[in-house]
């Protein structure tokens, strides 16, 4: 995301950064048998890492949008294509 001044904001990659634990916790419900208490337990695990990064990401959005709001007056969104079509979509 740019904004008007050329100032950018780069999103964090946050399933990027847990994907080896994720795929190690994966591997560890694979090696159990299903519908067992260790099994749900295992699933449960993979759950919660799931929305801790779901939740990094929201916080991530919701922190971006409230600086934004409080650095500007007017917020606008426009599609990159359209404007490279000379056609503006706000």
């Amino acid at each position: 995301m740019t904004t008007n001044t050329g100032e950018t904001v780069s999103v964090p990659n946050f399933y990027r950064k847990a994907q080896s634990n994720l795929a190690r916790k994966q591997r560890k419900v694979s090696r159990k048998q299903i519908s067992s208490n260790n099994w749900k337990k295992a699933q449960n695990r993979i759950a919660r890492l799931h929305q801790h990064i779901a939740r990094q990401r929201e916080d991530f959005h919701y922190k971006t949008a409230h600086k934004l709001v409080k650095k500007y007056d007017l917020i606008a969104v426009v599609d990159a294509e359209r404007r490279a079509e000379g056609k503006l979509k706000y």
